[in-house]
């Protein structure tokens, strides 16, 4: 008998052992981190980034609720990191991209759409209340705030698009099923009644537009902005900026294609400012920097339709049926045949067809300014 307790114990002793270990093993450690980050797809510029570079860009913060698809409520928690739009402007999304997969390390994945993606409130996330991401199992303080080194978090998505231990995000042009998606989750993951607001003071600032019907333009940035405007005569945005402190300070803003063209000027007292495009199929978005001081900041759609006026090949800084006529007579026409004009082929694809005339049905109607005029 007690030879045979002497069996039991060692065998009980030998579970536990097995237990411990296989636990262990299941629990990310700093050690099992790649501490990087790969983008890649349908990017024209790959990135291979470690935590560091990555931590020395602009930073970031906004309190979001993180909730889980299987609890009845969420918990909030104050997060540090980067837009995602940030990266993927480095990255140089190319056109035709529609949606962004998010892959962990254990092969865990999600993914948004690419608008979703650039929203300025979706993060790369790298710190929580204020310190790192803890390297847990997803759980962290009673809530799911772990993931290092990277997490994404998406406010007003259900948990399981907030991938954390990121190691690679890759654009693509098709509908990304994830692990929960793929097993009939829902591929929005929409929470519902929830808004998306950042806490970050003078870091998030929308307003509505009004042109045939009311949009919303986004900017996200962390100056001061003491006021929005939108000329509706000349199609316009305006932003007063302050930016006291002694650096410069990044704006992404976001403005719908149907609102403005997706060639834009930019000026601040007269002077033109640099800024970088990305585009969604819905979304043109803008980023450009500014240094200390006040601002008045126009942004401005170029009419690419505006082909011609009182004169052939002539623009009159608007789009009215002169400039469908020129499209319709050339129409269907490739470059180096008799009734093909240059400047009817709007796109510059060598040829005059649906897509040009689509251009202009979509510029019809609007003016610009002949002078620039102040907001």
């Amino acid at each position: 008998m007690r030879h045979f307790r002497q069996i039991k114990t060692l065998t009980f002793l030998l579970v536990l052992t097995l237990a411990i270990a296989v636990s262990s093993s299941s629990v990310i450690t700093n050690d099992d981190h790649k501490d990087n980050l790969v983008v890649k797809g349908l990017v024209s510029n790959p990135l291979n980034l470690t935590y560091g570079e990555i931590a020395s860009f602009p930073l970031f913060w906004e309190i979001a609720e993180l909730r889980c698809v299987y609890a009845s409520s969420g918990r909030s928690y104050n997060w540090t990191g980067i837009p995602l739009f940030y990266l993927l402007n480095l990255a140089e999304v190319q056109p035709g991209a529609t949606e962004v997969v998010f892959r962990a390390e254990d092969d865990f994945s999600s993914s948004l759409t690419l608008d979703e993606a650039m929203y300025p409130t979706t993060l790369l996330a790298l710190k929580v209340n204020g310190t790192a991401l803890p390297y847990e199992d997803g759980y962290w303080d009673g809530g799911l705030a772990g993931g290092y080194p990277f997490k994404i978090v998406a406010p007003c998505k259900w948990g399981y698009k907030w991938v954390g231990w990121l190691d690679e995000i890759e654009v693509v042009d098709y509908d990304y099923k994830g692990f929960y998606e793929s097993r009939g989750f829902s591929d929005e993951a929409d929470i519902p009644d929830c808004t998306k607001v950042s806490n970050a003071k003078a870091a998030y600032t929308a307003f509505n537009a009004t042109w045939r019907s009311s949009y919303e333009i986004t900017v996200f940035t962390k100056a001061d902005i003491a006021e929005t405007t939108f000329n509706q005569t000349v199609k316009r945005i305006c932003l007063k900026i302050s930016q006291e402190e002694d650096y410069t300070t990044d704006i992404y803003a976001i403005i719908p294609k149907r609102l403005l063209t997706a060639n834009f000027t930019i000026t601040s007292h007269g002077m033109e400012i640099q800024y970088s495009l990305m585009e969604s199929e819905g979304n043109s978005f803008l980023y450009f920097m500014l240094d200390e001081g006040s601002y008045t900041i126009e942004i401005s759609g170029m009419l690419l339709a505006d082909i011609t006026g009182l004169h052939e090949g002539k623009p009159d800084c608007k789009v009215d049926m002169r400039d469908i006529a020129v499209i319709a007579r050339a129409y269907n026409t490739n470059v180096g045949e008799e009734l093909y004009v240059p400047y009817g082929d709007i796109n510059n694809d060598e040829k005059i067809d649906s897509k040009d005339l689509d251009i202009a049905v979509e510029d019809f109607g609007k003016i610009l300014p002949h002078e620039p005029n102040n907001c």
